[in-house]
């Protein structure tokens, strides 16, 4: 049985780009999703909070922190790119 490292375990930039990229269009479609479930919600007159608001904020978060490690990446690639 061979051990791999820590550096051979780990993806390359550009992998953790194409897993970035799936995370981020996942967490996009539920967001939208709870939206417009949450626009639904109110629509249907409802004056409670929306049950599934904390999910929403939490998801939000998680994209805007996918988003910069993405585009944290990408800076780094255009500046291998260009150096």
């Amino acid at each position: 049985m061979t051990l791999r490292t820590d550096a051979e375990q780990s993806p390359s930039a550009e992998e953790r780009m194409q897993m970035l990229k799936a995370a981020i269009a996942s967490c996009f479609a539920r967001i939208k999703q709870l939206k417009d479930d949450m626009a639904a919600w109110y629509a249907a007159g409802q004056s409670k909070r929306f049950p599934h608001y904390q999910e929403l904020a939490a998801l939000e978060i998680r994209l805007s922190a996918l988003d910069s490690e993405f585009k944290q990446l990408w800076d780094a690639k255009q500046a291998r790119k260009s150096g």
